[in-house]
């Protein structure tokens, strides 16, 4: 017969999860304020956008609630947004859970690490070409 979950303290669950609930809140208010950011180094030694470029105005309109306008800044910026926004529910829950810990996700195989990798590094640079294509500079 198996154990019931064990109860994780509030401050064990804290040094685990309440760093990224804050990181990603003070993310979010710091986009929605439109803080200022320094420029892009790449962009200011050669003249052309990093291939991240358009990531913190596609933010920054998605905290606005402006959709379209993200997606035309950075597709990709917009997936990575869903996907923090997920990981922060996630750890949200995981900080407030009167119990032990919400199930986890399982761990990425490593027979497909390299390739989730390679796609990831794909979509960077996929992302940078509709960037430079639809004259985004």
């Amino acid at each position: 017969m198996s154990q019931p979950p064990v109860a994780i303290p509030f401050s064990a669950r804290w040094h685990r999860h309440g760093w990224w609930v804050a990181g990603l809140g003070l993310a979010g208010v710091a986009a929605w304020l439109r803080v200022p950011v320094p420029p892009c180094l790449f962009r200011s030694l050669t003249g052309w956008p990093c291939p991240l470029c358009g990531s913190t105005r596609a933010f920054r309109a998605l905290a606005h609630g402006e959709w379209g306008a993200a997606l035309h800044v950075s597709p990709l910026a917009c997936l990575l947004a869903l996907a923090l926004a997920l990981a922060g529910l996630w750890h949200l829950t995981a900080l407030l859970w009167p119990g032990a810990e919400p199930p986890r996700l399982p761990a990425v195989p490593s027979r497909w690490r390299t390739p989730l990798l390679l796609a990831l590094l794909a979509a960077v640079f996929a992302n940078w070409g509709y960037r430079l294509a639809t004259g985004q500079h």
